[in-house]
């Protein structure tokens, strides 16, 4: 088991340290604010116990469901507890930068779509783009596709393409292609996220490469300054 000795001393001492060791054969220790809950609408902390995984690592940022939890203690340490999850729910986390982006909007004075710049994170902008996409297809389409990935987060392929031609009545070819229709759509927003955020980076790095210039040119025009008084 390792783990991070300084950080976990705060929230165990050794006999609940050798507890853990004894009770889970696998497990995450991580250090966390219960009372910030990510965009994502789950918890998210620094790992400082980890035992018998090989994806994960010490002092990692993660996040994971509220429901996933397996125990936690009682004792708080500058806001944070130590709360013990299953790997396998355990996420690296890194939040998702708002970009101002153009999207279209429905003006309802003159009845038409018109482009304001609003800012989004990547699940807002893909969520958005969809829906322009999605807008002209039938709710049934879009519900069989949704039922279809809900299903297989805990089944195999065939049981979730076959449960949902059963009960929304679509054709499996039919229900095939739409999957496949959807998922390059994603694809193609995921792509011109990307750029987006390309974008965004140059301007971030340009701007800091602008001060660092325009800054150091200040510094050696002060220090060339030739003083003339006596």
């Amino acid at each position: 088991m390792n783990y991070i000795e300084s950080e976990l001393e705060k929230h165990c001492n050794e006999g609940e340290i050798l507890n853990i060791h004894t009770n889970w054969s696998k497990i995450a220790g991580i250090e966390c604010n219960p009372d910030i809950i990510n965009e994502n609408d789950k918890y998210v902390g620094k790992i400082i116990l980890l035992f018998n995984n090989s994806k994960l690592y010490l002092n990692m940022i993660v996040e994971f469901n509220r429901d996933k939890i397996k125990w936690q203690n009682t004792k708080l340490v500058d806001g944070k507890k130590l709360i013990l999850v299953d790997p396998y729910w355990v996420k690296p986390y890194a939040p998702s930068p708002k970009l101002e982006i153009p999207i279209k909007v429905y003006n309802a004075k003159n009845e038409q779509f018109v482009i304001e710049m609003m800012k989004f994170n990547y699940h807002q902008f893909q969520r958005r783009k969809l829906n322009e996409f999605l807008r002209d297809w039938k709710h049934i389409l879009v519900a069989a596709y949704d039922n279809f990935y809900y299903l297989l987060k805990n089944n195999q392929y065939y049981f979730a393409i076959n449960s949902t031609v059963k009960h929304y009545g679509i054709p499996q070819e039919s229900l095939t292609k739409i999957i496949s229709i959807i998922n390059n759509e994603k694809k193609r927003i995921k792509k011109e996220w990307n750029e987006y955020l390309n974008h965004h980076i140059q301007e971030n790095e340009s701007s800091k490469l602008i001060e660092s210039l325009y800054g150091k040119q200040i510094k050696e025009n002060k220090n060339n300054v030739i003083s003339f008084k006596k």
